[in-house]
């Protein structure tokens, strides 16, 4: 169970850094919506990077939950 812990966290960060740094460039030069661009662009890769954590994270033990049902079965 640990080793799937594990796997779940590698996984939430990379795709937390991913879409991290998508939704802050995408920010930075598509939707300027604060004051300056560089409080988009830094607010977006701190959710984007959260968003993409948590996703990640719950995507992957889910799947991993459900794989280790079915070699069981």
């Amino acid at each position: 169970m640990s080793i799937k812990i594990g796997e779940a966290v590698k996984c939430g960060i990379i795709e937390g850094i991913l879409c991290g740094v998508v939704s802050g460039l995408m920010n930075y030069y598509v939707i300027p919506f604060p004051r300056t661009l560089l409080n988009t662009g830094f607010n977006h890769v701190i959710s984007g990077s959260l968003s993409g954590l948590v996703t990640g994270f719950f995507g992957l033990f889910v799947f991993m939950v459900q794989h280790s049902k079915t070699q069981k079965a």
